[in-house]
């Protein structure tokens, strides 16, 4: 651990000295019991394999498609996501269910693949392809994991530049709040038209017809109240005249 540690800082451009060096035994175990007191010894961790699985054979099952290359390269990448997350403690931040959805998310960004919901002739309400998963995280939660894992991932590739300019640029995906939108929507969500499938990043796609503004009520005559009974009569008998 300590020589995994060393080289880790290495990798971040960080190096130490040899009194840190010897002290980094007893710095280590004195945090591991501190993780343990603060765990209650409760090592049993819940894997996000198997939410995976299950939400991959669901998006499927519901008329997701995506061409069969694309699809074998989502689910790998998925799979690289839920192992890297190991590295980091989002096992006790969130729900193993909400990790795998995050993971098929960042896939999708990082690969820039939009999952496309096949047009019905049932109904012309169309769910975006995210609300599928089923999963009950919003989308800080999602943005949060992503970045989490993009963290690790830009530490390990530091020695590769072209690893490091593809992590850049889904970072900048998740960053901008019209890409996120982009990603999390359906194509044929918003092609349909149904105003709750249709995410922000779409809005200047569609044409909006705005109906011109009802026009002004008439202005109302106010009674003064101050004026003689015989004054007011006399006025509303001449209104009606004319």
């Amino acid at each position: 651990m300590v020589i995994a540690y060393i080289n880790v800082k290495k990798l971040g451009g960080t190096s130490l000295s040899e009194e840190e060096v010897r002290e980094l035994p007893n710095s280590i175990l004195k945090a591991e019991r501190i993780l343990l007191q603060t765990l209650f010894f409760d090592l049993h961790t819940l894997h996000p394999y198997s939410h995976v699985v299950n939400k991959w054979k669901a998006l499927f099952q519901k008329c997701v498609y995506l061409p069969e290359p694309t699809k074998e390269e989502l689910q790998q990448l998925t799979l690289n996501f839920v192992n890297d997350h190991y590295r980091t403690d989002l096992c006790l931040q969130y729900r193993p269910d909400i990790i795998a959805h995050a993971a098929i998310f960042l896939a999708t960004v990082h690969l820039d693949v939009k999952p496309e919901i096949k047009q019905t002739s049932r109904s012309n309400v169309q769910p975006s392809w995210i609300d599928l998963l089923e999963t009950p995280a919003d989308d800080n939660t999602v943005k949060d994991i992503c970045m989490q894992l993009l963290n690790v991932l830009d530490m390990g590739s530091a020695s590769r530049s072209d690893q490091q300019k593809a992590y850049k640029l889904t970072r900048e995906r998740l960053e901008d709040p019209v890409t996120f939108a982009r990603h999390h929507s359906s194509p044929n969500a918003v092609a349909s038209g149904t105003p709750n499938a249709v995410s922000s990043g779409y809005q200047d796609d569609l044409k909006v017809t705005i109906p011109p503004p009802p026009p002004p009520n008439p202005p109302q005559q106010t009674i003064n109240e101050e004026e003689p009974l015989s004054k007011r009569q006399k006025t509303t008998i001449d209104e009606n005249a004319t």
